[in-house]
């Protein structure tokens, strides 16, 4: 009676060790599986941020070259009370000269910056949006981090001509200036000229009304900064 028994018994341990076999194997499948699900996310992880990384460097690198576009990147860093002047001319370029007398005539109220701005600050625009009240373009070049006040001046120029006198050329130039604050904390401050120029020709007649301007500007004795 005993001898059916025990055949059995051999065959129910085997089984029992096949199935003790099945749930370590499948839990170790399991592991091995959660395990490369988890190296998975962290690869995944890691691609994503190198590219967030790189995506981040671009942004920044394209963001320089917009400022170098309109900044002069020979400027050294923020040193005191700083201030950048820069005068466009009634066609849209640079004028060193009236940059120049009216860097001269802030230099007793401030550090003077005359070539902080390049051309192109003028020339796409962006002087007249300043001169006009947008301020936002400051924050957008970092302005706040160089300089405490911008110093813009814009010149108009009409001409006329009189038969009487020759055909004489009169240049009536206007020059308009303005110190606007770059952190938006006061009021903008202005001032305004107005040459006339004899000449010939045009181009002679333009600069006698520069050169009274620029005359104008040395002998004010309210312009300030303070």
């Amino acid at each position: 009676m005993n001898a059916p028994s025990n055949q059995w018994k051999p065959r129910l341990l085997i089984g029992g060790m096949a199935i003790l076999a099945l749930c370590i194997n499948h839990h170790f499948l399991g592991k091995v599986k959660a395990t490369r699900i988890q190296e998975r996310q962290e690869q995944q992880s890691q691609m994503q941020a190198a590219a967030d990384q790189k995506a981040a460097q671009a942004v920044a690198a394209e963001h320089a070259r917009y400022v170098a576009r309109y900044v002069s990147t020979s400027s050294s860093p923020k040193n005191g009370h700083t201030v950048a002047v820069v005068a466009a001319t009634e066609d849209g370029k640079l004028n060193s000269a009236i940059t120049a007398a009216l860097a001269g005539k802030f230099q007793k109220d401030a550090r003077i910056l005359s070539a902080f701005f390049t051309p192109d600050f003028i020339s796409d625009g962006l002087f007249n949006d300043a001169f006009a009240g947008n301020a936002g373009q400051f924050q957008t070049l970092d302005l706040t981090n160089a300089v405490d006040v911008v110093v813009l001046a814009r010149q108009d120029v009409q001409y006329s001509q009189s038969a009487a006198l020759d055909n004489v050329i009169t240049a009536t130039m206007r020059l308009d200036v303005v110190a606007v604050p770059v952190a938006g904390k006061s009021d903008r401050t202005s001032w305004s000229f107005t040459a006339f120029g004899p000449g010939f020709s045009k181009e002679v007649a333009r600069g006698a009304a520069e050169d009274r301007i620029i005359k104008q500007i040395a002998a004010d004795t309210k312009m300030s900064l303070k």
